[in-house]
Order: C-alpha cells, then sequence, then structure tokens
C-alpha cells in the first residue's frame, strides 16, 4: 500500500530527524526513549529552552523512568555534557551523520589521493567493522571522529590502529585502540605515511644496532649486548670458583 502526504494549506512548521537515527534506533530503543529524546530534540531544534521538568510532566512519566530515559541517550553517546569558552555546560545532541561521515569537506593530505573526506571516514568505519566483526556503536562512532578531530589524524591511520591493536593484543575497543592514535600524535605521526616511515627508521635502527636479540624459554625476545651473554657451562663454571673461594675463607 502506498502512502503519500496530505497537501499543507498552512505550516505550522516540522522537526526534521536524521534518517540514520530513524535506522538505527527505532528498532531497537524503548518506546520511553524515544518519547524523551524526541521532546528533548524538538524545543533544542526551535531554539527554545530544553526544561526537563516540563517534558516530564507533559509526557506524563515519573521521574525515575524520565531521567533513565535520559541516561540512555547518554551512554549510547547521543547526549553529551560539553562545556563552552566561558565554561558554562550545556548538553549537545550529537549528530550521526557526523559521527559517520565526518565534515565532508576536508580535503585529503595524502598526495595523489583525490576522495573526498566524507568517503574515506566511510570507508574507515567499513573497515573497522571488518577488523572487529561487529557493528560500531554511536558512541564508538563518536569517540573516533572526535579524536580525529583533536589529533588531525587522517582516517587510513585510524585503521591501521585498529589492525595494530588486534594484532598486538586482541583488544579491539575503541577507547583502548584510541591510545594507540595518542601515541603516534605524540610522535608527530598523523599519516599512514608518517607510520611506515616512522617503522622503517625503527627497523633500520635495530639492525645496525650492536645489540642482539634472542628468545629465553617464555619465547620473549631479550636484547643483551655480546659480551654479557655467558653460555651455560661458564656459567657454571663461575659459580663453581664462587663456592670453592667461600669454603677455602670459612676454613681459614
Amino acid at each position: 500500500m502506498n502512502f503519500k502526504f496530505q497537501k499543507l494549506s498552512l505550516d505550522m512548521g516540522s522537526t526534521p530527524i536524521e534518517n540514520m537515527f530513524l535506522n538505527m534506533y527505532l528498532p531497537i530503543a524503548g518506546g520511553n526513549e524515544l518519547k524523551v529524546f524526541l521532546s528533548i530534540y524538538k524545543k533544542a531544534y526551535e531554539n527554545e529552552d530544553v526544561d526537563l521538568e516540563k517534558i516530564r510532566k507533559f509526557l506524563k512519566m515519573d521521574k525515575e523512568d524520565f531521567y533513565n530515559s535520559i541516561d540512555y541517550w547518554v551512554n549510547e553517546g547521543i547526549l553529551k555534557k560539553i562545556k563552552n569558552f566561558d565554561q558554562e555546560e550545556y548538553i549537545e545532541i550529537k549528530s550521526l551523520r557526523e559521527a559517520y561521515f565526518g565534515k565532508g569537506e576536508e580535503e585529503t593530505k595524502s598526495v595523489g589521493n583525490n576522495k573526498d573526506f566524507s568517503d574515506r571516514t566511510y570507508e574507515m568505519h567499513t573497515k573497522i567493522e571488518q577488523i572487529i566483526d561487529r557493528k560500531l556503536t554511536p558512541e564508538d562512532m563518536i569517540r573516533i571522529m572526535e579524536t580525529m578531530d583533536e589529533f588531525g589524524s587522517e582516517p587510513e591511520l585510524i585503521v591501521e590502529a585498529f589492525k595494530d591493536a588486534k594484532e598486538k593484543s586482541g583488544n579491539v575497543d575503541p577507547k583502548y585502540v584510541m591510545g594507540f592514535v595518542k601515541s603516534w600524535r605524540d610522535q608527530g605521526i598523523l599519516t599512514v605515511k608518517e607510520l611506515n616511515e616512522n617503522k622503517e627508521k625503527n627497523l633500520a635502527r635495530r639492525k645496525s644496532s650492536p645489540r642482539k636479540y634472542y628468545k629465553n624459554k617464555s619465547n620473549i625476545y631479550i636484547s643483551e649486548s655480546k659480551s654479557s651473554v655467558l653460555s651455560r657451562k661458564e656459567s657454571e663454571e663461575l659459580r663453581k670458583k664462587r663456592i670453592e673461594q667461600i669454603f677455602k675463607a670459612g676454613n681459614k
């Protein structure tokens, strides 16, 4: 059956909602959560003061259900407490479109790559979901995009961070993985090219180092200079000599 909008003779206003929000949350969010969010969203969109108690009474909800519904959106990362330049706090309603695609206007720093920034962030999220073998939550996406914005890292570097984290520890929680990105930022690494150059420098430094690397019984690489490594036979002989010296000293 087809549905069509009635032609309006009088426009009393409307409130646009992102399709990404509807597609993601209509199947999973509860009725109370949706009612609370849409009520807050409408007031904020109309630039009105958001009086939570008025909204609660309008929806005829008790305090526990109402504020639990707000906590739901805070935990999802859709509502976030922010401080402005005057250190005044307010609640920001996050955009899923922005979290997934970015601003869409930044030009890539990579030479020869003409892809739009939004295309690159879309590919980034797709590759990350393949690495972690699950869908990213809105909270995950917001955390990733905020890290990129704060550090200035390119999308492809974020993918490398997830690859490294999975290979080294198996921990692919975005909060943990963003630690890799911060560590690289501290080293001045913001692109995959810079990351690869850094890895090549470290490899060349290890090859030219006089220190040797060998595996112990725990299969862990240990670095020792050549002069400090004793064979088992030499160590045993040295131990025997020390014991003989102790006995001789005791018999005097």
